[in-house]
């Protein structure tokens, strides 16, 4: 006869409980999305990706959505993406990833009803990932990264709204490791709208 495990053993329920969502995002040479992923894990949190979610909508890639329908038309349905993740899952952890650029115009609703995440790195930095990835697959689902990229100067665009993310942000954070950012993140859960859920459960 098999043991059968204990009632509960096997229940999956999240280590934090969000008050509000705590969107996520960076520059586009960060590593946002294994952050992301790896933090819902370790959290237990819903978690909601951004890019994934205009994807489905368009029916393609990120990539292709914007040089077949342009940038006013994603940037009107990144908007109504977040708004409508911000409202229907509002304990989630969603991922701007790189549709971010695309959404600067409801960073104040982000400011009001979440808590912004940033992960930012030295502009330069940005610069040559950009500039390698381009010359290993072509053209990148950046919004405002030109192709060909050969000039610092080309990003200024870009980088006038990623520094509205950073000046905004409830939390600004420089990736050195992955894995040490995800335990910063965790461990900064709570002072960004979280509590441990032990804490909340009656003993």
């Amino acid at each position: 006869m098999v043991e059968q495990p204990p009632s509960g053993y096997y229940d999956y329920y999240p280590t934090i409980e969000l008050e509000r969502p705590v969107v996520l995002g960076g520059i586009p040479s960060s590593p946002y999305r294994e952050v992301g992923h790896s933090l819902g894990a370790l959290a237990g949190l819903p978690l909601i990706d951004l890019d994934h979610w205009i994807e489905h909508q368009a029916g393609m890639s990120l990539r292709e959505a914007l040089q077949q329908k342009g940038e006013p038309v994603l940037r009107q349905v990144a908007t109504e993406l977040i708004t409508k993740a911000m409202v229907s899952r509002p304990c989630s952890l969603l991922i701007l990833g790189a549709a971010a650029p695309l959404v600067d115009t409801v960073l104040e609703q982000v400011q009001k009803s979440a808590a912004l995440v940033w992960l930012h790195g030295p502009p330069t930095a940005m610069y040559w990932a950009l500039r390698q990835e381009q010359q290993e697959k072509g053209p990148q689902p950046f919004p405002f990264v030109p192709f060909p990229l050969e000039r610092f100067e080309q990003l200024n665009p870009l980088l006038q709204t990623l520094r509205l993310y950073q000046q905004r942000a409830d939390l600004c954070l420089e990736v050195f490791e992955v894995q040490e950012t995800v335990n910063q993140l965790f461990a900064a859960l709570a002072n960004l709208g979280g509590a441990v859920v032990d804490e909340l459960r009656d003993v």
